[in-house]
């Protein structure tokens, strides 16, 4: 983690955040529980899944190599997920609820009003370098998975209809005739963010995005 230190500002109390929900996976978004790590089979196989889908990509990660590092038998694999998809399946409402609370703990420790709103790219910048700048699990499983109607498509809009409705509701606060617009700029430059520093390896989309915000806020309603 120390390599991922930010410096000023925020920081300080960002990455003692960021640390604690960490090391911290018990309960998500909505009060859910998340899945203790490496407590049954159906726990080892959903860790390594985690791991590989978003490290390797869900493609290039097989059945047998989810299989062997989990240390379980085949049959087992089976009796707990019929089928790579439903692993795949589980590995996102995993993912949806670790990430959103993340997200909410960053953003609750601001005042309501602009300061949520700058929270969401504070969160963002540090998000993105703890991960390697790998980018977000549900587009990257998106453009492995475009048949739309399936499971995992239905998860992956599901996933961002929620960050658009949280998002507005950050906005509403602002005391905005506009919020409702506000909100989905704010959503366009997060997601936008998040792509291009995918692509560079490098934090300023996420420092852009903020920039570009803060003219939106200081706009007259």
């Amino acid at each position: 983690m120390d390599r991922y230190r930010l410096k000023g500002g925020f920081a300080d109390a960002l990455n003692t955040v960021l640390i604690a929900v960490n090391i911290d996976r018990q309960t998500c978004l909505y009060n859910h529980p998340c899945p203790m790590a490496n407590s049954n089979p159906a726990e080892r196989l959903l860790e390594v899944a985690d791991r590989l889908f978003y490290e390797q990509g869900y493609g290039r990660t097989g059945i047998n190599q989810i299989i062997a590092e989990a240390e379980v038998a085949k049959a087992s694999f089976y009796q707990h997920f019929p089928s790579k998809e439903q692993l795949a399946v589980a590995y996102l409402k995993r993912r949806h609820c670790s990430w959103f609370k993340q997200l909410r703990q960053i953003v609750q420790n601001k005042p309501e009003g602009k300061m949520q709103i700058f929270a969401l790219f504070d969160f963002l910048e540090i998000w993105l370098i703890s991960v390697n700048f790998r980018g977000c699990a549900f587009l990257n499983m998106s453009s492995e998975q475009p048949a739309l109607g399936t499971d995992i498509r239905n998860l992956v809009a599901q996933h961002k209809a929620e960050l658009r409705i949280y998002i507005h509701h950050l906005a509403a606060n602002l005391g905005k005739s506009s919020s409702g617009r506000l909100a989905d700029t704010v959503l366009i430059l997060f997601e936008g963010a998040i792509v291009e520093a995918q692509i560079t390896h490098k934090s300023w989309p996420v420092a852009a995005a903020r920039t570009a915000i803060t003219h939106l806020l200081e706009m007259k309603p």
